[in-house]
């Protein structure tokens, strides 16, 4: 049976990104591990990296898939440090910066006989680097308007970015950590001592 996709989608790109690994069944799952799992994740944000100036020829390669999981990991302990899991590194930040300078963006107007005046965003970079630098963008946009959110439900390793009252990534951890809390509160009743009255019936 093939795995189910990431339980998160459509937010925010970085957000995306970082949740192509999660935790299903009490088993890790990586969009990452192969370039067919890397082919499907591009093709399915292809029109929203296309809207950040990536360039159309996105291509899963080898290097391309190496390159994305060492910026996965350090977009994560950015999001961690965010979210008051720990101290983000020097490394991180070089990283991350580098990572962002390395395929500068501006926007560009064309006019387009059929559909009138259109402006988009155009970045100077190759493809690879393109989207390389897209992430490390929106990772810091997400970081600098305190959004990002790490997960509480059980066992899960996911971000999100909350709607009003919003308290778990997906429907099914909010399940879980209901299941959870019903769980324990009926395991301390079990435990509590019994404190009804004592029978004064004679022996």
């Amino acid at each position: 049976m093939s795995d189910p996709p990431s339980p998160i989608a459509g937010l925010s790109l970085a957000v995306d990104f970082v949740n192509t690994v999660w935790v299903t069944g009490g088993r890790t799952v990586d969009v990452m591990e192969s370039r067919h799992g890397l082919r499907q994740w591009l093709d399915a944000v292809a029109e929203r990296l296309a809207q950040d100036g990536c360039r159309d020829t996105l291509r899963a390669s080898e290097s391309l898939r190496r390159a994305l999981l060492e910026d996965r990991q350090q977009i994560r302990s950015l999001f961690d440090a965010a979210t008051g899991w720990g101290h983000i590194s020097t490394g991180t930040l070089r990283h991350i910066n580098e990572c962002s300078r390395s395929a500068p963006i501006w926007m560009e107007i064309a006019d387009d006989q059929t559909n009138g005046m259109r402006v988009r965003r155009r970045r100077a970079a190759g493809a690879d680097s393109d989207i390389r630098a897209a992430l490390c963008d929106d990772a810091l946009q997400v970081v600098a308007t305190g959004q990002v959110r790490s997960c509480g439900g059980p066992g899960c390793i996911g971000y999100f970015v909350p709607a009003p009252r919003q308290q778990f990534c997906s429907p099914q951890c909010s399940t879980r950590a209901r299941v959870t809390r019903h769980r324990a509160a009926a395991k301390s009743g079990q435990d509590r001592p019994q404190t009804g009255r004592r029978s004064t019936a004679p022996d």
